[in-house]
């Protein structure tokens, strides 16, 4: 039985070896991502007076939150994500202090409880670490806060101490981030259920939980007043009167479906997702190991840690009626915030964020239902199951945003061969991308960061542009000499379309810099969305529609000789292999340096590297051909099409371009028998 001293640093032991397994195995393997990228750049460009531009018209009082930490850890990614993991465990931490204050007698229930809300598997984003360390911070700093009013409430006039600074805390939880607003009225539930053993009597309960309550309603009253009437909402409005289209009577109507909907999503919807084991294929036998580790070490260490060290009477506990009401009451709070903005809660990039309030109430419905299921062993060794499955689930999201800041290491090494130096103004306009955790905004700072390291301006020099994302907003058509202005809260860029660098990034394929020329007649993705999207994840080397239509936009000149020290987040150049060589002799074509294409192809295929993409072939065979290597550039050609019969129309073009340079050493005879040998050429131009 676990009894004295141990009662109290065992369970945050083994809270700690649990968020360790769950989010801890890949910390020193990720870097940073989506919105973490602007944050980097702030610190590194502006420093802490850019750090209040960008908070000011959403979060003010955030911004000297970040001004502490961000001197403390400034861009080194690791100490990031241990910052980000240590607070995720402070706010299970101190969740657990708040529910033995309520129920003492219910030790197994409430560390249960705690487990499950800390490998919640809604919640999808642990690896934005800068951004989620500081709303782990502030749930922590909301628990704690509600520990004090308890403690204030249960004797008002000697611990008046920790009313004040309880009301303190909920002051930063509030000021800090509007995703626990739903939570902070869970605090009349709970100053009921704490006081009730010792006033029986309802009404002095009642007189006594209103006492304690009153400067926390009248803060949050304060703070209502402030966020609605004095800062206002700048990039999610209130929804309360019905939106365009839409009534205060309808909007009304519709929201006890939009209350089951999120129920449904975070609880239902967030624990299935446990059984869907990953992929062991992609993981390889070693991380598959470690996989099966983490997870067989939570199941049976829960499993013993729950029968040998608490109390035979502990292990019995029962359905509770107030659980499960103080769940149901937690999950509908808990979706406040987004209900009144209209934001949808689902489980899917980058939606998932929304998931973190609904934790807490999914747990206390987890260990409400799990005591349904009779006996005791069966029911600690499904608890014992379902955190280890969490546990995995949460393993297998570390991996993925690890492999996905693989890939943006490699897209930026890649670019940065590709794209020595850029003009000012340009955009970098791309149809697609591979990344599941990124966005366009995101890109923008990281290549602000590469091409213009020395500028502490709010101007942005660079952007990365989605088509499907900007196109009819900041960017009003694909046609040149539009003017472009975009927001990014603390900075803001202005260029034209006439500055556009079209860009195409499909792994295993290498980066490309789209050239109006050189890429137009590369195979065309199907007109049907869908099947598009299935030949691209299938590695099918094909352009999408949008850079298509982007292309004669392309304007290769804003790439400009030059050399470029790489973000150092990036790491150590990694090996020369294939991409290597096409980038630089795809920037030697631009140039019309033919030779140093050829010399560039030496190197390349003397070490033996192969393109995973047959079209990346195509500057070498032109390099070939224009240097007058006539058996290399027909070997290559050749080849090209035999494994890519969709090439055949650029392998045309190639030949048609080297049949009107003079001067190639290669007579016409031979190029006539090599476009007839292809089979199909494309009508020439008028």
């Amino acid at each position: 039985m676990m009894t004295g001293r141990r009662a109290y640093w065992i369970p945050p032991l083994a809270l700690s070896l649990i968020a360790i397994f769950a989010y801890g195995v890949f910390a020193f393997q990720l870097g940073f991502h989506w919105d973490d990228w602007g944050f980097v750049w702030l610190i590194r460009a502006l420093g802490r007076p850019g750090l209040f531009d960008y908070f000011a018209t959403n979060r003010p009082f955030l911004a000297y939150v970040y001004s502490i930490t961000t001197s403390l850890f400034g861009t080194t990614p690791w100490a990031w994500h241990l910052f980000s993991l240590f607070w995720r465990w402070c706010s299970a931490v101190s969740l657990l202090a708040l529910l033995r204050l309520i129920w003492p007698e219910r030790r197994l229930e409430t560390f249960l409880a705690v487990v499950f809300f800390l490998v919640y598997p809604g919640f999808n984003q642990q690896a934005v670490a800068i951004t989620y360390s500081h709303f782990f911070l502030a749930q922590t700093l909301l628990f704690l806060s509600m520990i004090l009013m308890l403690r204030f409430a249960s004797q008002p006039r000697r611990a008046w101490w920790a009313g004040v600074l309880g009301v303190g805390f909920s002051l930063v939880n509030l000021f800090s981030t509007e995703y626990f607003f739903g939570l902070e009225l869970l605090r009349p539930a709970l100053l009921w259920l704490a006081l009730g053993q010792r006033f029986p009597d309802q009404r002095a309960r009642i007189r006594r939980a209103m006492l304690a309550y009153l400067p926390f309603i009248l803060a949050l009253a304060g703070y209502l007043y402030w966020r609605i009437l004095v800062l206002g909402f700048y990039h999610y409005q209130l929804q309360l009167g019905g939106s365009a289209g839409t009534t205060f009577a309808s909007r009304l109507a519709a929201l006890p479906t939009a209350i089951l909907e999120q129920w449904k999503v975070t609880s239902w919807g967030a624990w299935t997702q446990v059984f869907q084991l990953p992929d062991f294929s992609a993981y390889g036998p070693r991380l598959t190991v470690v996989y099966l580790f983490v997870t067989l070490i939570t199941a049976i260490g829960l499993y013993l840690l729950a029968s040998r060290t608490f109390q035979p009477n502990e292990l019995e506990w029962r359905f509770s009626p107030t659980w499960l009401g103080l769940g149901l009451l937690s999950l509908l709070l808990a979706g406040v915030p987004f209900l009144v903005t209209d934001l949808p809660v689902r489980l899917t990039f980058p939606n998932s964020r929304f998931t973190l309030p609904f934790a807490f109430g999914t747990a206390l419905l987890l260990v409400t239902l799990l005591g349904l299921v009779p006996p005791p062993v069966h029911r600690l060794a499904l608890a014992g199951l379902l955190a280890a499955l969490a546990v995995g689930l949460q393993f297998n999201n570390g991996y993925l945003w690890r492999q996905d800041w693989q890939l943006q290491k490699a897209f930026f090494w890649q670019m940065i061969w590709r794209v020595p130096a850029l003009q000012p103004g340009t955009i970098l306009l791309s149809s697609d991308t591979p990344f599941d955790y990124l966005s366009d905004n995101s890109l923008t700072f990281p290549l602000n960061l590469t091409y213009a390291p020395d500028n502490h301006t709010t101007d942005l020099y660079y952007a990365y542009f989605f088509v499907s994302v900007r196109l009819g907003h900041e960017l009003e058509a694909l046609k040149p000499g539009l003017a472009i202005h975009q927001d990014y809260l603390a900075a803001g860029f202005d260029s034209t379309s006439d500055q556009m660098v079209a860009v195409h990034f499909n792994p295993p394929g290498c980066f490309r810099a789209l050239h109006p020329i050189y890429d137009r007649d590369l195979p065309l993705a199907p007109a049907s969305g869908v099947t598009a999207e299935r030949w691209l994840q299938a590695g099918v080397p094909i352009l999408p529609r949008a850079a298509v239509k982007a292309l004669p936009l392309s304007k290769p000149d804003q790439i400009v000789a030059g050399e470029v020290a790489p973000f150092p987040v990036l790491g150590l150049e990694p090996q020369h292999t294939w991409c290597y060589y096409f980038e630089k002799a795809d920037l030697a074509r631009q140039e019309g340096d033919w030779t140093m294409v050829a010399e560039i192809g030496d190197q390349a295929f003397v070490a033996s590297y192969q393109p995973d993409d047959a079209s990346e072939y195509l500057p070498f065979i032109e390099g070939y051909a224009r240097t007058g290597r006539w058996e290399e550039a027909r070997e290559l050609t050749r080849k090209s099409a035999d494994l890519m019969p969709l090439l055949r129309p650029a392998l045309c073009a190639v030949w048609e371009r080297v049949s009107a340079v003079p001067d190639t050493g290669i007579t016409a005879d031979r190029v006539e028998r090599m476009k007839a040998e292809l089979g199909y050429c494309p009508y020439p131009e008028e």
